[in-house]
């Protein structure tokens, strides 16, 4: 599945509450801050892919258990 980028995006900025974003996927997005290079693109890239297998919601799921689990930790 090819992604959908939109670049200069105000999305990764708006949820950077915690930390800065570069860049974040929603599936079939990916939004990047300002122009992004390649090792962001491959990278949100991959998240497409969990997407694709996972099927949204289990994607959704496991990285909001891996991002609280991170919290803890």
């Amino acid at each position: 599945m090819k992604a959908i980028i939109v670049r200069n995006s105000r999305i990764p900025k708006m949820l950077s509450w915690f930390m800065e974003i570069g860049g974040i996927t929603l599936f079939p997005f990916i939004f990047i801050r300002g122009e992004g290079d390649d090792r962001l693109i491959n990278h949100e890239s991959i998240h497409i892919t969990q997407y694709a297998k996972l099927f949204v919601v289990g994607f959704l799921f496991l990285y909001l258990w891996d991002f609280v689990l991170g919290l803890i930790i």
